[in-house]
């Protein structure tokens, strides 16, 4: 019985793609393959007291803003004031703000603890709970929005400029404006 095998050449191609292919699923971020209008990730994170946990499940409800920063990333700092801003004026209409810390040093830690001082949202420390589903963060300031019926709005937008607030608050206008699912 004779069976057909193909050259070495074309099975070392073929391994080849298939491992190439492979290897760029692997390495892409998670949150690459986040998709707009997708159903986003449950956050769970501890408070920069140190003790409180706070979960944002992907379920329905109020309309979220998640926020990776660092305290020492010079446009967080600009960003986050226009982001207190929207959720004073907001909250009361359902919406919630999580800011999540992406600082490790001690030195920074302290310094995000000043600063989530003059926001009245909470703010988190980076954990392994808390961006499981977001992926990778490859930057800073980074927002991800998600509507009330838990899908994401806006994915992973990176370091939000003062020209994009209104483009920002008319999303949350209209997104606050939809039912609140029942």
């Amino acid at each position: 019985m004779h069976t057909c095998t193909p050259p070495d050449s074309a099975m070392t191609f073929f391994r080849t793609t298939a491992l190439c292919s492979l290897l760029m699923l692997l390495a892409m971020p998670v949150s690459a393959r986040l998709q707009t209008g997708g159903i986003a990730p449950a956050v769970s994170a501890t408070l920069l007291d140190g003790k409180t946990r706070l979960h944002f499940n992907a379920g329905r409800g109020p309309v979220r803003i998640v926020v990776f920063w660092a305290s020492w990333c010079s446009s967080c700092r600009q960003e986050l004031p226009q982001l207190e801003k929207l959720y004073r004026t907001y909250h009361g209409q359902g919406l919630e703000l999580l800011a999540v810390s992406v600082d490790e040093e001690k030195d920074d830690i302290a310094a995000a603890r000043h600063v989530a001082e003059r926001l009245s949202f909470p703010v988190a420390l980076e954990d392994a709970a808390a961006v499981d589903g977001f992926g990778r963060i490859r930057a800073v300031p980074t927002l991800f929005v998600i509507d009330r019926q838990g899908k994401l709005r806006l994915d992973g937008r990176e370091g939000l400029q003062s020209e994009d607030i209104p483009a920002l608050e008319k999303l949350l206008k209209s997104l606050l404006a939809e039912a609140p699912p029942s």
